[in-house]
C-alpha cells in the first residue's frame, strides 16, 4: 500500500508541469492585464482567499495605487523565468508555480514574482505570493 502511495505521489509530482505552468501564467497575466486597465477590484481576484485574510484587500489595492503613482502606468510584461512543484506536506499541499516577469512601467521597470498555488483536489490556481523589485522606488 505504501508503495503504491509513493508510486501515485511520482506521478503526480512529474505530470503536467507545463499545464501548471500555463495555469500559472494565466493567473499573473490575468493580474498584470488588470494592473495595465486600472481594474484594482479585478486584479484582487486573483488572490487566494488566505493571503486576502492576511492582507486585507484594501491594503492591497492601495499597494497597487502606490506601484502605479511610483513607476507609472503598467505599459508590458515579459515571463523571464519559470518552474513548478507539488508540496505533499500540509499546509503546502497541491501544485506550485513560480514566475518571474520583467515588467516595464511608464517611468521605471520592475521585476515581479508570483508564487501561484492550486491545493489538491479543491480550487483553482491563485496567487500565493508576490514580490516586486524597482530602482524606481528609491527614486520616486
Amino acid at each position: 500500500m505504501a508503495v503504491a502511495l509513493l508510486l501515485v505521489a511520482i506521478f503526480l509530482a512529474g505530470c503536467g508541469t507545463e499545464d501548471r505552468e500555463a495555469h500559472g501564467r494565466r493567473v499573473a497575466e490575468g493580474y498584470l492585464q488588470a494592473v495595465k486597465a486600472n481594474d484594482l477590484d479585478g486584479a484582487i481576484t486573483y488572490f487566494a482567499p488566505g493571503y486576502l485574510e492576511t492582507r486585507n484587500p484594501q491594503v492591497l489595492k492601495q499597494d497597487i495605487q502606490i506601484i502605479t503613482a511610483r513607476l507609472g502606468d503598467l505599459r508590458s510584461y515579459r515571463l523571464t523565468a519559470a518552474r513548478s512543484r507539488t508540496g505533499f506536506v500540509p499546509p503546502e499541499t497541491g501544485a506550485f508555480v513560480s514566475l518571474q516577469y520583467e515588467v516595464h512601467y511608464a517611468r521605471h521597470a520592475a521585476e515581479e514574482r508570483f508564487t501561484i498555488q492550486k491545493p489538491f483536489g479543491r480550487g483553482e490556481y491563485k496567487i500565493v505570493g508576490h514580490s516586486i523589485v524597482s530602482e524606481g522606488f528609491a527614486r520616486e
